[in-house]
């Protein structure tokens, strides 16, 4: 016996204290994973909601060429390169500048300039098309 308490009392205290102190460490690990795949999560979200307004934004430049204008998907423009990288960014400023394009096109077939030397509204529906198309290929990891 030592300071008078038994041997396997003071083992039994020391394994206690090392398996409690196991819990604890299991405990903390278990949440920063869930923090970890928390925050994985809500980039992932935010990834898609880009994603779908994006897809939307160009199919509706595809279906409704008379009512092109400026799209809101192309107000986060930034965003892309955020969150997507370098290339997701270059097909998003890609499709921003055939939508503007068209949405020009459109504003000087309305007043009635002719559009002498310019793309015109099919070649920019199918550049169009073809980001719409390219979208899915670009955004895979």
């Amino acid at each position: 016996m030592i300071s008078g308490a038994p041997l396997w009392l003071l083992a039994l205290q020391a394994l206690a204290t090392f398996f409690l102190g196991l819990a604890v460490f299991y405990v903390s690990w278990r949440q920063w994973r869930t923090a970890h795949e928390r925050a994985i999560l809500d980039v992932f979200d935010r990834r898609f909601a880009l994603y779908e307004q994006l897809k939307r934004a160009l199919l509706k430049a595809v279906l409704d060429a008379r009512g092109v204008t400026r799209l809101d998907a192309f107000a986060n423009v930034d965003q892309y390169t955020m969150l997507f990288g370098d290339d997701v960014a270059r097909v998003v400023h890609r499709s921003l500048a055939l939508v503007d394009e068209l949405a020009m096109l459109q504003a000087r077939l309305a007043r009635g300039d002719a559009a002498i030397g310019a793309p015109g509204e099919e070649t920019l529906l199918e550049g169009v098309w073809q980001c719409f198309r390219d979208v899915d290929r670009t955004f895979l990891p």
